[in-house]
């Protein structure tokens, strides 16, 4: 149970980080790679530059938009399946959102 816990906090905190990347990121999925670089790589360690290649490698290979996939692999290297399900929903948003709002 203690496991599940630690899962859901760290899903919520990625999604968080996930929607600042979807609100202040602008110019499509490499310039999101590349603040994921800066900022999970060279700023907090929690990644290798070499795990960040392979998974933008797997991301490119999979259907689907690579950005969606890698944010995807991210949040699930991070917190599992949940996880990969809160960093794309985060990543998401913010456009869907904007979206919405002009079409309203």
């Amino acid at each position: 149970m203690k496991k599940m816990e630690s899962s859901v906090k760290r899903s919520v905190k990625l999604f968080g980080q996930f929607f600042k990347l979807g609100c202040f990121t602008f110019g499509g999925g490499w310039s999101i790679v590349a603040q994921m670089q800066k900022r999970y790589v060279e700023k907090e360690g929690r990644l290798t530059s070499e795990d960040l290649l392979d998974m933008t490698s797997v991301g490119r290979s999979l259907p689907g938009t690579m950005i969606g996939n890698v944010a995807f692999l991210f949040g699930y290297h991070e917190a599992r399946v949940l996880g990969g399900i809160a960093c794309v929903i985060g990543m998401i948003m913010p456009p869907m959102l904007v979206l919405t709002v002009i079409t309203y």
